[in-house]
C-alpha cells in the first residue's frame, strides 16, 4: 500500500477512536451525576423533617388492602399506609348547590375514587396517610 493511504487510515483510526473515548467519557459523566445514594438519603432526611409537616399524593385509588391504599396517577403508583384516625372527607355538591365537605368513614373509600392524601414520609422511608380527602 502506499504511504499516503496508510496515513489516511490512521488517522480515521484515531479521530474514530477520539470520538468514541469522548463520547464514553460524556456518558459515564451523565451516569456519575445521576442522584447516588447519598442524595436519596439526604433528600428522605430532609422530607421527613419536622419542618415539613405534610405532602400531598393524589391519584385514582386501584387497590385497598386493609390500612394499605394503592393510588395510581399517569402511570405511577404509589401504596400508603393509612394510620389509624385517620380523617376522611368527601368533597360534592348537593342538588346544585354550593360544594360541601363531609367527613365519611375510611371504609367508604372506593377503588375508584380520585384522592388527594396527606401524606408524612417517616426517616426510614415509609409513607403514612395522615387524612384523604374524596374529590
Amino acid at each position: 500500500m502506499k504511504k499516503s493511504v496508510l496515513i489516511i487510515l490512521f488517522l480515521v483510526s484515531w479521530v474514530l477512536f477520539a470520538s468514541l473515548g469522548t463520547g464514553f467519557g460524556i456518558f459515564y459523566q451523565q451516569q456519575k451525576d445521576l442522584i447516588g445514594e447519598k442524595d436519596i438519603q439526604s433528600t428522605l432526611k430532609a422530607l421527613s423533617s419536622k419542618n415539613i409537616a405534610s405532602v400531598i399524593a393524589y391519584g385514582q385509588v386501584t387497590k385497598i388492602d386493609s390500612r394499605d391504599i394503592t393510588i395510581s396517577y399517569l402511570g405511577d403508583s404509589m401504596k400508603i399506609f393509612i394510620e389509624d384516625g385517620c380523617k376522611v372527607y368527601l368533597i360534592g355538591n348537593s342538588a346544585g348547590g354550593p360544594s360541601e365537605k363531609k367527613e365519611i368513614s375510611f371504609e367508604e373509600i372506593k377503588i375508584g375514587n380520585h384522592l388527594n392524601i396527606t401524606i408524612k414520609i417517616m426517616p426510614d422511608g415509609q409513607i403514612i396517610g395522615q387524612s384523604i380527602l374524596i374529590l
